[in-house]
């Protein structure tokens, strides 16, 4: 009996294994991987099953149990990114992978993250008591030839293991790009008007109104497709965006370019395509992407515009917050502002709901416009976010009970009823109101079930309220909204943007459309993920269209190596004299204009205006605790600054293996940020100081003529061993 339960054991396990990555590839639509997948996971319990006899009573059981457990673990989540985005593990997975996400995947998703861990709890003890009590009659040479087998299968399935789809998902997001299109290659994009390359820096723009100033009203759907407005299967389901749409739709060919929302942001303001294998320089943390790049904020700001941008979301999220204020944003309100203003969390949502949202969005305008200089104010809604949200006052959509559906039909009614109240009461009086999506739901199984091929529809939304001039072409991208924009509201600048061109101006590029992973020629989707490119992208193609997958790999590492020229340089602790890495006061530190001032320099790169708080800049010197988080060979990889009298929102998770901190005084209350962070790591509430910190170690900087500088001897003993230089 116990021979027949310990091979239904296995038999358990092993489906356990293969089914929810099987379930993921059907999903989407890969079945050629489900035979690999299969003989994969059949190796790797041979592999277990011939180790197992090494150590059947030790700890040994215990360390194998967790390995298959691990491996469970992995593929219940590809598993679940599948069901909830149409993908498994890419970069969008890293660039969300922070607290936030984690947040809101517990209150959607509570009780079904509880099951998993329960599932992943018997399965462990389970697998402990079957390796416990194998047979030790099996002899050396047996398990040689299991382990032999289970390694030739791993091998054999190794592409469609999960787990290795993970570690090159991570690899790939942390690799640099590398330029590989020459000279002609580029000149031909260039000729083609695919590329503009003449770009002036963010800081050197200029910009001014040419006539009389227009407000800006930019709303953001989350995951509004086109085609959803108006979906055959679900009719009325937003009548009101609908009506908009027949009244002030521009373009019947208006193409998402991004597939999650801080790209579509980013895309529709800079005018090109976020990359996503910068490591340290991603959005998501203190290398700030794009930061010299031109985009609509700095283009409005220099024109005289004052910026707001209210989100449900905290505005921290993927990188928001720090990407807005870097660029002409003057406030930036998340959930972390509508909380300490004294919002609550709604029972079964997230963030700020969008009838709250709109509410204030009116009242904000209501302000900027009795203050009398122009505005833009830009929103992003959260109620039509994945499951979906609804809201007091909405009305029930009788068709379905699916969550999704009622969330469409409630934001649909609040955005109506919002543009209805701004028309009434004179809100949009020379105000542009523009209307979009940071782009189209998610192609995963349960979004397909609900409106079949439309989630393959790539158009976006694009309403202009207010306008009178029309574009000059029939079809466009997100990356085009900026300058769309720009030429709207009648600003004369010296701006330029990558990839994106004004739709009043006639179209000077070729009729090709570039999104990450897909292209569209002449309104037709081409399938080139440059992930399909398996050898060198070389410059072969100049006239060639559409773009091989290799071709759209140079184009995309292009663009790449732009957006690292435009960015702020990467900070590195040196332990060259000359390379100064040292944080000082106003006392201590000189400008170039020989004013003193505070500043907190890494390698020989000012890092002074890169600290930000709930998406608002920190100006220099203001009181409170900064950390700089230093990875391999001291390259700065996290920035935090944490103030002093306000109480801990969320437990900050450090990774890097050194922090350079430094504690600038102010008034502080025991259950401050700051506080709560210096008992952490032992730092004394003095009156000004710094300290150089890991998990094992806290070491004084000195007080130089520059503030406080990190000694050689402590720089060589942190980042100059060959261990860390080989990570590097």
């Amino acid at each position: 009996m116990n021979r027949w339960m310990r091979a239904a054991a296995w038999v358990a396990v092993g489906l356990l294994l293969l089914v929810p990555s099987w379930r993921a590839y059907r999903a989407m639509s890969v079945e050629s991987l489900a035979l690999p997948l299969a003989v994969g996971t059949l190796g790797l319990l041979l592999l277990i099953r011939a180790l197992s006899g090494l150590d059947r009573r030790g700890i040994g059981a215990w360390i194998l149990a967790a390995v298959v457990t691990s491996v469970l673990w992995i593929r219940l989540l590809q598993y679940g990114l599948v069901r909830f985005a149409g993908q498994g593990f890419n970069a969008e997975f890293f660039l969300h992978l922070e607290p936030e996400a984690v947040a809101v995947a517990w209150v959607d998703q509570r009780r079904m993250v509880l099951v998993v861990f329960a599932l992943l709890l018997v399965v462990l003890v389970t697998l402990v008591w079957l390796l416990r009590t194998v047979h030790a009659q099996v002899d050396r040479k047996r398990r040689m030839q299991l382990g032999v087998l289970g390694v030739l299968l791993l091998a054999f399935g190794a592409n469609a293991s999960p787990e290795w789809q993970l570690w090159e998902a991570w690899s790939d997001w942390r690799k640099p790009v590398n330029l590989t299109a020459d000279a002609e290659q580029m000149e031909t994009w260039v000729r083609q008007g695919l590329l503009d390359v003449d770009l002036v820096a963010k800081q050197d723009v200029q910009a001014e109104i040419s006539g009389t100033p227009t407000n800006l009203v930019l709303v953001y759907l989350e995951s509004v497709g086109a085609s959803l407005i108006e979906h055959p299967d679900w009719p009325g389901l937003m009548p009101r965006l609908a009506q908009l749409q027949s009244e002030h739709g521009w373009l019947p060919e208006y193409l998402a370019s991004a597939y999650i929302t801080i790209e579509g942001i980013t895309n529709s303001q800079c005018g090109t395509l976020l990359p996503y294998h910068r490591d340290s320089d991603s959005l998501a943390s203190g290398g700030r992407l794009f930061d010299n790049l031109p985009c609509l904020g700095d283009v409005l700001s220099e024109a005289g515009y004052r910026q707001l941008y209210l989100g449900g979301a905290l505005s921290e999220f993927a990188g928001k917050g720090a990407f807005l204020a870097a660029h002409g944003y003057d406030e930036v309100r998340g959930w972390e502002y509508w909380r300490e203003h004294g919002y609550n969390q709604r029972d079964g949502a997230w963030g700020l709901g969008d009838d709250e949202l709109f509410a204030e969005a009116t009242d904000s305008i209501r302000t900027l416009k009795q203050a009398g200089q122009p505005f833009n104010v830009t929103l992003l809604t959260i109620g039509t976010h994945l499951p979906g949200y609804t809201y007091p006052g909405c009305p029930t959509y009788a068709k379905s009970d699916a969550p999704f559906l009622q969330a469409l039909h409630c934001t649909d009614h609040l955005l109506g009823e919002w543009v209805d109240g701004l028309r009434a009461q004179g809100l949009l009086d020379d105000t542009l109101l523009v209307i979009t999506a940071d782009h189209q739901a998610f192609r995963s199984p349960g979004m397909r079930t609900l409106f079949g091929a439309a989630v393959d529809d790539y158009r976006l939304p694009l309403l202009v309220l207010g306008a009178t001039d029309k574009p000059a072409r029939g079809s466009g991208a997100e990356y085009d909204l900026a300058p769309t924009l720009i030429d709207l509201l009648g600003i004369d600048t010296d701006a330029g943007f990558l990839l994106g061109r004004s739709l009043l101006r006639p179209a000077r590029r070729p009729p090709w459309l570039v999104t990450r992973y897909h292209d569209f020629l002449s309104r037709q989707a081409v399938d080139n993920n440059p992930a399909g490119c398996s050898g060198p992208a070389t410059s072969t193609l100049h006239d060639t269209f559409p773009l091989s997958a290799c071709g759209k790999r140079l184009l995309m590492e292009t663009l790449g190596q732009f957006a690292a020229h435009y960015s702020n340089a990467t900070a590195r602790a040196s332990c060259v004299p000359a390379a100064e890495t040292y944080v000082g006061t106003q006392e201590a530190v000189e400008s170039d204009d020989g004013a003193e001032r505070f500043g907190i320099v890494v390698g020989g790169v000012d890092l002074t205006e890169r600290f930000t708080y709930h998406g608002y800049r920190v100006a220099p010197g203001t009181p409170g605790l900064y950390a700089l988080g230093l990875g391999p060979a001291g390259r700065v990889r996290e920035l935090h600054y944490f103030s002093p009298d306000a109480a801990p929102e969320k437990r900050v998770e450090f990774e890097q293996p050194w922090y350079l901190f430094y504690w600038r005084p102010g008034p502080m209350t025991d259950d401050s940020e700051s506080a709560e962070v210096m008992r952490r790591w032992d730092i004394s509430q003095q009156a000004e100081g710094a300290i150089l910190a890991s998990a094992r170690a806290h070491r004084p900087l000195t007080r130089t003529g520059k503030g406080w500088s990190l000694p050689l001897a402590q720089c060589r003993e942190a980042f100059w061993s060959a261990s860390s230089l080989a990570a590097d």
